[in-house]
């Protein structure tokens, strides 16, 4: 067979992936022994830690290595340098690693929390922070395993749903906005990009 570029676009592909995604997995390795074509991967769910997921689908041998997956969040922020060293928030009195096994926690003069961090179980980095006002969470901001802010999601008054969710690009600016809104039956709706 000739040589084609063939998409297989799929939501997500992550490690605990569904049925649909383990379908795919196999359909590529069938592509690539049977008809000798390498696909591409196209998966549009945001996730920070997409390469270290694509990663370890090959170290699971899940995924021939020569397959290349792209988020199309990955794309358009457009990550690349690895930052390692810390995060300072408010001023410097939160110094967050960027790398740790632990989560960590910070406490206001109130002794109410302020910052917790958490980490990537496979490669140790900085996955996301949740930050508190008086006690209740207000925002979360994720951060891609290159060590740079890539999402925050600003929540609702109870600290509960994502209101909105602001992506960040390499530089710092912004390359998307989402914003939602509830309806009286609990279901989030994406309002406006």
């Amino acid at each position: 067979m000739k040589p084609q570029k063939i998409y297989f676009l799929n939501i997500d592909l992550g490690i605990k992936h569904t049925g649909v995604e383990s379908s795919a997995l196999l359909r590529s390795m069938l592509f690539i022994n049977q008809l000798e074509q390498t696909p591409v991967f196209i998966t549009y769910k945001y996730r920070s830690q997409s390469m270290t997921e694509v990663q370890e689908l090959i170290r699971q041998k899940k995924l021939a290595s020569e397959v290349p997956v792209i988020n199309l969040y990955d794309y358009f922020q457009k990550f690349v340098n690895y930052k390692d060293s810390s995060q300072s928030l408010y001023e410097g009195e939160v110094i967050v690693p960027l790398s740790d096994t632990r989560p960590l926690i910070n406490f206001d003069v109130d002794d109410k929390r302020k910052v917790r961090a958490f980490y990537n179980q496979l490669n140790q980095r900085l996955h996301y922070i949740v930050h508190f006002y008086q006690g209740k969470r207000w925002r979360r901001d994720y951060y891609h395993e290159t060590g740079n802010l890539s999402c925050t999601h600003l929540l609702d008054t109870e600290g509960n749903e994502v209101d909105k969710e602001i992506f960040y690009r390499a530089d710092g600016s912004i390359c998307l906005i989402k914003s939602y809104s509830f309806h009286p039956n609990g279901k989030r709706v994406l309002v406006r990009v």
